[in-house]
C-alpha cells in the first residue's frame, strides 16, 4: 500500500488518482475520496519500479513520485 498524508492545503472531496510509470505511460486511473486524514492506495498490482502519482480535482493537482519494491 502507498500511504499518503495530505497537507493542510488539500481540501476534502473527490479526486482523480492517476499513476504513471517512469516512461510516462498511464498505469491506473480511478476516483477516490479524500477526507483530510491519512489514506492509502493499493499498489500491490504494480511491478517493482519508479512511479508518479497525481491526485487532482477541479481546483488542485498534487503530484509525487514513489518507488515500489517487492
Amino acid at each position: 500500500r502507498l500511504f499518503i498524508s495530505p497537507d493542510n492545503q488539500m481540501k476534502p472531496g473527490s479526486y482523480t488518482c492517476e499513476i504513471f510509470d517512469e516512461k510516462g505511460a498511464l498505469i491506473s486511473s480511478k476516483s477516490i475520496q479524500v477526507s483530510g486524514n491519512d489514506f492509502s492506495i493499493d499498489v500491490s498490482n504494480l511491478q517493482s519500479g519508479t512511479y508518479i502519482i497525481n491526485l487532482a480535482n477541479k481546483d488542485q493537482i498534487y503530484g509525487a513520485s514513489f518507488i515500489k519494491m517487492d
